[in-house]
């Protein structure tokens, strides 16, 4: 299932990206991975307004930030060197990293006030 339409996404942003199709279904993906498929399972009906909201945000922020970043999430490069000029591909303390997903800490936050994201048992 895709998380938010371009509709959704003109609800925060002013542009929707050519692509928006792909990174829609890229980031709800990614979101599936660190709900660990919960929505899924409970269906999108059984989860609360706030969830669906909260969802449905990050799947556009998601899509917002892999648009602009497509260059370097794509590289496999982590560094590169030319004649003594070197640059390192790196994320600053707002971008988090799990599972090979990359994101802005703000937006997991709010993926984590959904209650859908805990990895633990009873």
């Amino acid at each position: 299932m895709v998380y938010a339409t371009s509709q959704d996404y003109l609800n925060y942003y002013t542009v929707v990206p050519d692509d928006f199709d792909r990174l829609a279904e890229r980031a709800s993906r990614d979101i599936d991975i660190l709900t660990h498929g919960r929505i899924n399972g409970i269906g999108w009906e059984g989860l609360t307004d706030y969830q669906r909201e909260a969802v449905t945000d990050v799947c556009c922020d998601m899509v917002q930030f892999i648009d602009e970043n497509k260059e370097l999430l794509d590289t496999p490069l982590d560094s590169y060197s030319i004649n003594g000029v070197s640059m390192k591909f790196s994320f600053n303390p707002t971008v988090f990293v799990q599972g090979g997903i990359i994101m802005r800490q703000r937006t997991y936050g709010r993926l984590m006030s959904t209650g859908l994201c805990y990895n633990g048992g009873l």
